[in-house]
């Protein structure tokens, strides 16, 4: 019992290394800092992961096991900081069994990890996300052509942004103004060359996958 304790532990810090570094290299990729936090909640899912899978008499590297749902959750997990080892447990992970088609056109079985909430997991993220919001606004679709200008903050008062439609050009930016309930508005930009490094690493990551298994 105690040599199979052993070999655990040992396989949760090789998947741990393996895992928590891949997470931060995806996210950093998109310019997504991982928190000290969002690493504990990392290292608590890949336990509450294998924990699933040892269950089922299988492990994280198992070649059955779909990578890329499993990556999907471990980013989710990073991402939102739900916690799989709280006390009042946030996330808990179903492995189900899925035919994939293979490029022979073969059928081949796998398990996919399955992400779920519960607990104080909504009341967390409410309070991250969507506490104190009012109204959500139309967002603006900014093009490359448009009159655009920046907020500015001086001292503790921010200037709106500035935008003139013109009508022309790729669209460079999102913009969503949102009203919260002390009547400030917040504008929350998103920029096209952030989303563009983020599927970028999505599809290094499906290749990753395909290629090598990782």
């Amino acid at each position: 019992m105690a040599e199979n304790n052993t070999k655990y532990e040992t396989a949760l810090v090789k998947y741990n290394d393996t895992y928590l570094g891949m997470i931060e290299n995806s996210l950093d990729s998109h310019k997504v800092a991982l928190t000290e936090y969002g690493k504990i909640c990392t290292v608590n899912a890949i336990a509450a992961i294998n924990e699933a899978l040892t269950a089922q008499g299988l492990e994280l590297g198992s070649p059955d096991v779909d990578k890329s749902t499993l990556t999907t959750a471990l980013i989710s997990v990073a991402t939102l900081e739900l916690n799989a080892k709280a006390a009042n447990r946030e996330v808990y992970f179903i492995i189900r069994n899925k035919a994939m088609k293979m490029p022979d056109n073969t059928q081949k079985w796998v398990k996919q990890v399955e992400m779920n909430l519960e607990g104080d997991a909504h009341e967390t993220l409410a309070a991250k996300y969507g506490r104190n919001v009012k109204t959500i606004f139309p967002y603006w679709v900014v093009r490359e052509n448009d009159d655009f200008k920046y907020p500015r903050m001086r001292g503790l008062e921010m200037s709106p942004p500035e935008w003139e439609p013109k009508g022309t050009g790729r669209v460079v930016r999102v913009v969503y103004p949102i009203l919260m309930n002390d009547n400030t508005i917040t504008y929350h930009i998103a920029e096209r060359e952030d989303v563009v490094n983020n599927l970028k690493a999505h599809i290094r990551n499906n290749l990753m996958n395909e290629t090598f298994g990782i």
